[in-house]
């Protein structure tokens, strides 16, 4: 067997699971949903349209702040314009609601407009995910201390998951600062053309990335900092939400379901996890509220609100793109 069948082999085995999972998850939604079928009068009945319109504005500032994050890494390797690039970021997003397609468009822009090759793609999405994970681990860690009142000591685990996966983010940056020389080493891996090496090449590329990031002082605290005030964007649009559906919830309970889910959602499964934030949201909103069935309206309602921010801001910065130009056809 080649390395190509190999490829195609496990390629097909990968989708066989996706498509297992997702049929599984639906199986899971529809059971839960059955048991509370007549929540639903009342939960239509409780529905305010202004919460809602205040939550797509708190979910479009978080937009905005994790492009602009995606901006200043783009800006490291070439010199792209600041609203090209954010047409292309949303115009990906709105594409991501159909699998893949969003992912390989961005891909393929970035490198046809910006020289921005694949390997630093991939290595973008993994410094979200370091980034991601580095803030809310640590918050999560912060807020047991603070709060510990509100963690049940069942749920330990969620503190010593976060705790030890903090620590595993901040290993990764003291060997890209300390020890260039260790990932040097290894360069050798990231030219191979062995399929079992691709693991490998991804996260070797990526310590190499991030090595070049912490050459710009202060851009990884930047980063850090934009990550941070997103997730509190973010917050504040589950808590409109919850507003919207008049569901009484403690700041401090919110605190916690929004760190949690967040975490628990940092790796995306399947494409836009799809089903996957709905039933893991679902059943912490549960713990809160009582009932699936409002989780999963909640969740239900945040994939709307994704939709229709991520149309605004394509709408947005595409009419940008028409104007501009139509000012250089003026002008010449």
């Amino acid at each position: 067997m080649g390395i190509f069948d190999k490829k195609n082999s496990f390629s097909k085995n990968i989708s066989f699971l996706k498509v297992f999972l997702a049929i599984l998850i639906l199986c899971l939604i529809i059971n839960e949903i059955n048991d509370h079928l007549l929540d639903l009068e009342e939960i239509k009945n409780k529905f305010n349209l202004n919460y809602l319109f205040i939550a797509v504005v708190f979910l479009i500032f978080t937009q905005l702040l994790g492009s602009y994050i995606f901006f200043g890494v783009l800006n490291l390797f070439c010199k792209p314009k600041l609203f090209d690039t954010l047409r292309i970021i949303f115009t990906g997003q709105f594409l991501d609601f159909f699998p893949f397609l969003g992912l390989v468009y961005k891909g393929k822009k970035f490198k046809d407009n910006f020289k921005f090759k694949y390997k630093n793609f991939v290595s973008t999405y993994l410094f979200f995910l370091h980034i991601g994970f580095l803030n809310l681990s640590l918050m999560i860690c912060l807020i047991y201390f603070v709060l510990t009142q509100h963690f049940l000591k069942s749920h330990m685990y969620i503190f010593w998951l976060s705790f030890f996966v903090f620590i595993i983010s901040l290993v990764v940056i003291f060997i890209c600062k300390k020890s260039p020389k260790f990932i040097k080493k290894f360069e050798f891996i990231t030219n191979s053309n062995s399929f079992f090496l691709i693991p490998f090449q991804i996260v070797f590329n990526y310590l190499s990335f991030l090595k070049k990031i912490f050459f710009v002082k202060y851009f990884f605290l930047k980063c850090i900092s934009l990550d941070f005030f997103s997730h509190i964007s973010y917050l504040f649009c589950f808590f409109f939400i919850f507003k919207c559906y008049q569901i009484q919830i403690e700041i401090f309970d919110l605190i916690i379901f929004y760190l949690i889910f967040a975490f628990s959602t940092q790796i995306k499964i399947l494409p836009k996890n799809y089903g996957i934030d709905e039933l893991i949201g679902s059943y912490l909103i549960e713990i809160t509220s009582g009932s699936f069935l409002i989780g999963l309206t909640v969740m239900i309602s945040l994939r709307i609100i994704f939709l229709c921010s991520t149309l605004i801001l394509l709408i947005f910065f595409i009419l940008i793109h028409r104007v501009k130009k139509l000012k250089l056809a003026n002008n010449k």
